[in-house]
Parts: C-alpha cells; structure tokens; sequence
C-alpha cells in the first residue's frame, strides 16, 4: 500500500488529539500505588466501520456525518470536509455548553474528534463551529494553491524569448518593409528603382597612372643642328631660313627626367537592339594622338591646372554577336579597329571614321575575320586662306584600310592569329605651292594644308612653299617663311602575326 500524505487538517487535528490527551491526562488522578505498566506498542488495527446510526432529526445531531472517499486503508480523508459543515457549525453555536447532545458517531474522523473535545470540555460548541469553518477556508486555500502553477523568480538579468513561427516572422517582416517603403514614399526620402532603367545599362571605367621616367642620353651626339624638329615648325609659324637662328631642335646630348600622369574615364551605354555608344576623356600635354601622359610641372608650371582632351565618342552597331556569323559598325572616335603591333599603329591611337569588321566562324577552331574602314586625317579649314580674300583648294587627306585574317586557336592553350592589310594615305605626300612671295609669316601658300599636323621622328621632309627671290625678299636672302611635308607617298602593306 502506498503510504497518503497527510493534509494540513490531517496534521492539525493529531496536533489536537495529542494537546486533548495531555488534557485529560492532568485532569484525572493516578492510581496511588499501582506501579507502572510499560506502554503496549502500537499495532496498527483496521478501521471497523460502524453500524449505520439512526437518522436523527437535525436539531438533536450537533455534528453530520460526511460522505467517505475511497483512500487505502479504507480511512476517510480529512482535508475534505462534508457538504454540511456550515450545518454542523450551526448546531455546535445553537447549543450551550452543558446542553449538547451525545451526537452519533461518523465517518469523518476530524468531525468525531471535535465531538469528543466538545463533550470533555475542552472545546465549547462555538470554538467548534468555528474550527469548522476555519478548517474548510484552510482546505479551500490550500487546494488553490496546489492548482496554481509556482512562478519563477524574476532576475533583472533574465532576457525572455518567446519563439515566434517562421510564417508569423515572414508575415512581419513584409509588413515592416512595407511599412518603410509607404512612408519612405510619403516623405520623398527614399523609393525603389527611383533611377530610371537606362542606368543599368551604363558601363563607366576609369584609370589613373603615374610613372617616372628618366632619360640618359650619350655624349658625343651631333648637337649642330643636325636633328631639326618638324613637328614643332609644322605645327607652329613657319621657319625663315634665311636667318641666322637655328630651328627647333630634338634633344640629343642633355639628360632629362620627369613624372608623369594619365588619367582617364568614361563610359559605354547599351542602347538595346545591337546598339551601343561610348566616350573617354583623359589627360594630356597637348593634342597628341598617342600619349594621354601629362609630365608634372609642365603646361606653364607653377602648379597650373592640366586640360582634358576627349579621347573617345563613338556609335556602335553589333549583330549576330552570339552566333558563328558577326558583323560589327563602328562610327566616331573609336579604339584601332585593326588586328596590329605596336610596330605599325601605338596602342593609344584612336581612330576617327568609319569601320566595319566581319567574322565567320568555321567549326570551333577556325574564325576568319575581315576589316574594312575609311579614316579623315586631315580635313582643311573652313576659311583657308584666312588672310586673304582668294581660298585655296581643299587639301583633305584620307586612310583607307583593309584587313583579312584568321583566328586560329591550334589546342586549349595555344592560339595564333594572322592578317594581311593594305593602308592608303591618301593626300599625305607633301606638295609644292604655286609661286608667290610671301611678305610676312602669316601670308600662307595654297599647299600649306599638304604638311603633316603631327608626325614623329624618321621621316623624310621637303619645302612646300615655292617662294619667288625679288626685291621684296632680298632676292631670295629673307623672309623665307617655309613649311615641311613629307617627301613621298605612303601606301603600306602589312603581314601581322602573333602566336600566344
């Protein structure tokens, strides 16, 4: 049998049971000699169930009885006080102390308890009534108690975290960020895609460069005036080669050094349907086509500002580019169109014009490709003479270029491509002027167009102005205001391979 854990009402009436028997023991007198008889020890006896007593009106029962719950043992519980406890409190206030009745026995143990201190006096029947109630109050309280579930105690320390379900963390965090973006709306801080779409088709670059660089030249080189500087006269006032000074001239005994910066950017912008357009700015000393370098403290020193040259603008048409046959358009300021070397074409030089290129794939390995395009390199001033009311005939000049070659990837790793071109300068050979004698440096001759607006070193030069001797002129001893042009025509033709 398993032992049942006595209730607060259970302990409570043994603690009054014991206090009832000390009573009673001081309040009878002990036998005079009877010696005394050890205690017998306990032996736990069962309950016998009385007979059922007569039913007794209500008046004569100070105490009813109280139905018995199955416990083991067989012995009624305690804690639970009958439905007609405030009856019997009623009965216990309703009688006088010496007036009570001999009640009936009953099932409840706690209510024959009460009984039995009521009859020896140790209890009137008011305490009874209110023991009673007390009781049933106590009973109620504790049974209140045991239902409630006990709380933890609080720490300041603690952080409670309720688990919240993934659909009901989804459902929030839409509406928080609906939430932002109305009112990011609302008050015109913020809003999606607020740029328009055209934007992320913009594809901008940019690079910046600084290098130094140091130039050591030998001793012993002709510094007579053997190394004229053309490009200088050319692209100046014209030289008198009559007088005592020399022309500029090429550096060729003095060590120089200097830094240098090339900044560019720009960017190129899809146009959707195959098109495309593009520009590049950059830095540069002066016009020249194949140097962006601006040396530090060059263009007047002094911490002067540097200019920018608008390096690219161009139109570009694609098509098939994703297929075994593509042909590409380009129109503007654009990157060499040509398959090339530096031996032939610097890797800075843009191209002015028009260019068309076409490839055709042959199987995975074979491409073969075909480069065409016409170029203006020189187109003549609008008002050419400026300082005379007669203009002179246009003196444009032309490439026309022509390229057919095959991209030939041999294995994974090694790749050979070849070309074979033919480059027409058209208008470039320097041509003699008609006679005529100038008076001043600013007195042109109807050729000056033909002399070349940028050259580099290692070309050959002729006099393009045929100047009349004369007394003007001294006879030929002054005032011979000259310009350059190349000596011959240039029609090249170029084989290029490189094998990587």
């Amino acid at each position: 049998m398993s032992p049942v854990t006595p209730s607060p009402l259970r302990r409570g009436a043994a603690v009054l049971l014991a206090s009832t028997w000390c009573a009673a023991a001081a309040t009878e007198p002990a036998p005079p000699s009877a010696p005394p008889e050890p205690a017998p020890a306990p032996v736990a006896q069962p309950v016998a169930e009385a007979p059922a007593p007569t039913p007794a009106p209500a008046a004569e029962q100070p105490i009813a009885d109280a139905p018995q719950a199955d416990l083991p043992g067989g012995e009624p519980p305690v804690g639970d006080l009958p439905p007609d406890t405030a009856a019997t409190a009623a009965l216990f206030a309703q009688h006088g102390a010496g007036g009570a009745p001999s009640p009936s026995p009953s099932q409840n143990v706690t209510i024959n308890l009460i009984n039995r201190l009521v009859q020896r006096g140790v209890l009137t029947q008011g305490d009874a009534a209110e023991l009673i109630q007390l009781a049933e109050a106590d009973a109620a309280a504790a049974k209140a108690q045991a239902a409630a579930p006990a709380a933890p105690a609080a720490n300041p320390d603690d952080v409670r975290v309720t688990y919240v379900p993934e659909n009901v963390r989804n459902r929030i965090r839409d509406e928080i960020k609906e939430e932002v973006f109305r009112q990011a709306r609302d008050e015109k801080w913020a809003a999606p895609n607020i740029l328009p779409d055209w934007v992320e088709d913009v594809e901008p670059f940019a690079d910046i460069r600084i290098r130094y660089e140091y130039f050591s030249l030998p001793e012993g080189n002709d510094n007579t005036g053997a190394f004229p500087n053309f490009n200088s006269i050319n692209t100046g006032s014209p030289f008198d080669i009559s007088g005592t000074q020399f022309s500029p001239q090429y550096n060729v005994d003095q060590d120089r050094q200097r830094v240098r910066l090339r900044a560019r950017f720009g960017a190129e912008f899809d146009l959707e349907e195959g098109f495309s357009m593009g520009f590049r700015v950059g830095t540069g000393e002066n016009s020249s086509p194949v140097t962006a370098n601006q040396s530090f403290g060059a263009s007047g020193g002094n911490f002067s500002k540097y200019a920018l040259w608008l390096d690219r603008a161009f139109l570009k048409y694609e098509v098939g580019s994703d297929q075994n046959m593509s042909a590409t358009v380009n129109l503007g300021r654009f990157d060499n169109p040509f398959f090339n070397t530096e031996a032939i074409w610097d890797d800075e030089l843009g191209f002015d014009g028009l260019a068309l290129n076409l490839r055709h794939a042959l199987g995975k390995s074979v491409t073969p490709f075909l480069t065409v395009g016409a170029f203006p390199i020189f187109n003549t001033d609008f008002n050419f003479a400026t300082n005379q009311p007669t203009k002179f005939e246009s003196t444009d000049k032309w490439l026309y270029g022509a390229q057919a070659g095959l991209d030939w990837k041999i294995t994974k790793d090694l790749n050979a491509k070849f070309a074979v071109g033919y480059f027409d300068f058209e208008g470039v050979e320097g041509e003699l002027s008609d006679p005529y004698t100038p008076l001043s440096a600013s007195d042109a001759g109807n050729t000056d167009g033909t002399r070349p607006s940028f050259a580099q070193k290692g070309n050959t030069y002729r006099p393009l102005r045929n100047i009349i001797p004369g007394p003007l002129n001294n006879y030929g001893t002054s005032a011979q205001y000259q310009y350059f042009g190349l000596a011959s025509p240039f029609r090249n033709v170029t084989f290029t391979g490189r094998l990587d």
